[in-house]
């Protein structure tokens, strides 16, 4: 029987969600304990004038990672900003990087939510979504 590690090794995995709570201790969790993960995917929705690609950067920073950083220093390497929007039309991620998550991908985790508890009916009832 395979162990965890061993799973993960090699694997590329996408993630949506990733800048959140439970996303970034997900993120943290399999780089530490998996080290031989090929790279992660993150869809990352541009906030607040932040592309994706700053809004990882900023993330590698947070407290979480402090003990990830000592062991593998180049661990932000791993991480794939891929610009999106649950809320878009095929999560508006572009032809060319839907093209290369369908060749690379070999595992996901959809760890997106949304904390705003009056969202309109509309997008919490919207299928893309589940």
């Amino acid at each position: 029987m395979r162990t965890v590690g061993e799973f993960y090794k090699g694997q590329s995995i996408f993630i949506t969600g990733g800048t959140g709570f439970i996303g970034k201790v997900l993120i943290e969790k399999l780089l530490r304990c998996c080290p031989g993960i090929k790279c992660m995917y993150l869809l990352v929705r541009p906030k607040k004038g932040q592309a994706a690609e700053e809004r990882i950067q900023d993330m590698i920073q947070s407290q979480v990672f402090q003990c990830l950083k000592k062991d593998q220093p180049d661990f932000g390497d791993k991480l794939v900003p891929i610009g999106g929007d649950l809320c878009e039309d095929e999560i508006g991620i572009s032809q060319c990087d839907q093209q290369t998550l369908r060749d690379n991908v070999t595992v996901v985790f959809h760890c997106a939510a949304t904390i705003r508890f009056d969202e309109p009916l509309k997008y919490v009832t919207d299928p893309s979504w589940l």
